[in-house]
Protein backbone atom coordinates (compact mmCIF):
# COMPACT_ATOMS: atom_id res chain seq x y z
CA UNK A 1 0.00 0.00 0.00
CA UNK A 2 1.29 3.41 -0.91
CA UNK A 3 1.79 5.94 1.89
CA UNK A 4 -0.47 8.46 0.11
CA UNK A 5 -3.38 6.02 0.08
CA UNK A 6 -2.76 5.16 3.74
CA UNK A 7 -2.84 8.88 4.60
CA UNK A 8 -6.05 9.44 2.63
CA UNK A 9 -7.75 6.51 4.35
CA UNK A 10 -6.76 7.81 7.79
CA UNK A 11 -7.87 11.34 6.90
CA UNK A 12 -11.28 10.15 5.75
CA UNK A 13 -11.66 7.99 8.85
CA UNK A 14 -10.51 10.50 11.48
CA UNK A 15 -11.51 13.88 10.06
CA UNK A 16 -14.45 13.08 7.76
CA UNK A 17 -15.55 10.20 10.05
CA UNK A 18 -16.63 8.04 7.14
CA UNK A 19 -17.35 4.33 7.48
CA UNK A 20 -15.03 1.70 6.06
CA UNK A 21 -17.45 1.10 3.20
CA UNK A 22 -17.65 4.80 2.32
CA UNK A 23 -13.87 5.14 2.47
CA UNK A 24 -13.46 2.12 0.19
CA UNK A 25 -15.79 3.69 -2.36
CA UNK A 26 -14.09 7.08 -2.09
CA UNK A 27 -10.54 5.74 -2.40
CA UNK A 28 -11.39 2.98 -4.86
CA UNK A 29 -10.19 -0.04 -2.94
CA UNK A 30 -11.71 -2.91 -0.98
CA UNK A 31 -13.07 -2.66 2.57
CA UNK A 32 -10.45 -5.20 3.58
CA UNK A 33 -7.71 -2.86 2.35
CA UNK A 34 -9.29 -0.01 4.34
CA UNK A 35 -9.39 -2.13 7.50
CA UNK A 36 -5.81 -3.17 6.91
CA UNK A 37 -4.71 0.46 6.58
CA UNK A 38 -6.58 1.52 9.72
CA UNK A 39 -4.80 -1.18 11.73
CA UNK A 40 -1.45 0.36 10.77
CA UNK A 41 -0.53 3.22 13.09
CA UNK A 42 2.30 4.45 10.87
CA UNK A 43 2.37 4.79 7.09
CA UNK A 44 3.94 1.85 5.30
CA UNK A 45 7.45 2.34 4.01
CA UNK A 46 7.71 3.23 0.36
CA UNK A 47 9.06 0.33 -1.63
CA UNK A 48 12.54 0.78 -2.96
CA UNK A 49 12.93 1.04 -6.68
CA UNK A 50 15.86 -1.38 -6.69
CA UNK A 51 15.07 -4.43 -8.73
CA UNK A 52 15.25 -7.93 -7.33
CA UNK A 53 17.60 -10.42 -8.86
CA UNK A 54 15.71 -12.72 -11.19
CA UNK A 55 16.28 -16.44 -11.54
CA UNK A 56 17.25 -15.92 -15.15
CA UNK A 57 19.98 -13.35 -14.39
CA UNK A 58 22.88 -15.87 -14.10
CA UNK A 59 21.97 -17.22 -17.56
CA UNK A 60 21.32 -13.89 -19.30
CA UNK A 61 24.67 -13.76 -21.12
CA UNK A 62 24.39 -17.38 -22.28
CA UNK A 63 20.83 -16.77 -23.52
CA UNK A 64 21.97 -13.68 -25.43
CA UNK A 65 24.68 -15.75 -27.15
CA UNK A 66 22.19 -18.47 -28.08
CA UNK A 67 19.73 -15.92 -29.47
CA UNK A 68 22.50 -14.26 -31.49
CA UNK A 69 23.15 -17.58 -33.26
CA UNK A 70 19.50 -18.75 -33.43
CA UNK A 71 17.12 -15.74 -33.20
CA UNK A 72 13.95 -17.78 -33.85
CA UNK A 73 14.39 -20.29 -30.99
CA UNK A 74 11.47 -20.56 -28.59
CA UNK A 75 11.87 -20.14 -24.85
CA UNK A 76 11.40 -23.90 -24.36
CA UNK A 77 14.27 -24.70 -26.70
CA UNK A 78 16.51 -22.14 -25.00
CA UNK A 79 15.67 -23.71 -21.64
CA UNK A 80 16.64 -27.11 -23.01
CA UNK A 81 20.02 -25.71 -24.05
CA UNK A 82 20.79 -24.08 -20.66
CA UNK A 83 19.00 -26.42 -18.18
CA UNK A 84 20.83 -29.06 -16.20
CA UNK A 85 19.49 -32.53 -17.03
CA UNK A 86 18.84 -33.54 -13.41
CA UNK A 87 17.09 -30.23 -12.63
CA UNK A 88 14.91 -30.55 -15.71
CA UNK A 89 13.90 -34.11 -14.77
CA UNK A 90 12.78 -32.93 -11.33
CA UNK A 91 10.59 -30.24 -12.88
CA UNK A 92 9.00 -32.67 -15.32
CA UNK A 93 8.33 -35.28 -12.62
CA UNK A 94 6.86 -32.66 -10.30
CA UNK A 95 4.70 -31.26 -13.10
CA UNK A 96 3.36 -34.68 -14.05
CA UNK A 97 2.50 -35.54 -10.46
CA UNK A 98 0.39 -32.41 -10.16
CA UNK A 99 -1.32 -32.85 -13.51
CA UNK A 100 -2.28 -36.53 -13.07
CA UNK A 101 -2.50 -37.37 -9.36
CA UNK A 102 -4.60 -40.53 -10.09
CA UNK A 103 -1.86 -42.04 -12.28
CA UNK A 104 0.76 -41.49 -9.59
CA UNK A 105 -1.40 -43.34 -7.02
CA UNK A 106 -1.69 -46.35 -9.37
CA UNK A 107 2.10 -46.69 -9.76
Amino acid sequence: MKPAIWAEIHRLHEIEQLSDRQIAIEVGCSRYKVQQALRLHQPPLARSSSKREKLIDPFREHITQILAKHPSLSAVRILEKIAKPEGEAIVIQGDRSYRNPEKQDEE
